[in-house]
């Protein structure tokens, strides 16, 4: 092993030659940052799975009310499932197919659906949102079960009806895939709203956004279709 003595001018001076200190550190935080990227692209690829924990894991994919609903997802879920939430503002279905599909690398116990709505909003063809929403359950043919939430029939009259004839369509759609899919379950957001528009109580915002109250019915009734997928499964959580 060579040796090494200190240099008045700060270097460090070896049998071979003069090294220089700066170089060597230079070198060390090199590998220190391909180091901490190459771990980050694991995770981000799956390779490194980063959730350690015996909840069985659970993806909810959506729009805005599931990003806004995050806090009452968490709530009513975080307890029992190891939860991966993507909610995309103004997303369609077919926008959220690459998030999906790069969440499909990982393995998830169970799949949550929520989107649709910006689909009838911005007058998307319906023959594509059901499309779109059929290639999106196949990417995870791994999951026990895989929730589809329905979507507002009645939201605001923007375009003459378009958005509510739109509406009933999806929702016709994800109820045929909850009939001819046995792992595919339905959770019928749309009933909710109806029910409580009913008791003379408004449960949205603006027509299309959910109060807190009403994203908390919401949590408890993806709760009930994930544990109720596990009593028929046989899984525990």
């Amino acid at each position: 092993m060579a040796a090494y003595r200190a240099h008045p001018r700060g270097h460090l001076l070896g049998d071979s030659g003069e090294v220089r200190l700066p170089t060597i550190l230079g070198v060390g935080i090199g590998l220190v940052v391909l180091v901490v990227l190459a771990i980050r692209i694991a995770y981000l690829t799956g390779v490194i799975d980063e959730h350690r924990d015996d909840r069985p894991r659970v993806l909810i994919l959506g729009d805005s009310i599931t990003d806004r609903g995050q806090r009452a997802l968490r709530a009513e879920l975080g307890a029992t499932y190891d939860l991966s939430i993507d909610g995309k503002a103004s997303f369609r279905i077919d926008q959220q197919l690459p998030s999906a599909q790069r969440w499909s690398t990982r393995s998830f116990s169970q799949v949550v659906i929520n989107l649709g709505t910006n689909d009838a909003d911005q007058g998307w063809p319906p023959a594509e949102s059901a499309a779109a929403l059929t290639e999106m359950v196949g990417l995870f043919p791994d999951a026990t079960c895989i929730h589809l939430v329905t979507i507002n029939e009645r939201p605001p009259d923007l375009h003459g009806g378009e958005p509510a004839r739109a509406a009933k369509a999806l929702n016709e759609h994800i109820r045929e895939l909850s009939m001819s899919d046995p792992r595919v379950r339905m959770v019928d957001f749309d009933a909710i709203l109806r029910r409580l528009s009913a008791e003379g109580v408004e449960p949205t915002l603006d027509g299309i956004h959910p109060t807190d109250e009403t994203h908390e019915l919401l949590a408890q009734a993806i709760a009930e279709s994930l544990d109720a997928c596990n009593v028929t499964s046989g899984t525990t959580g």
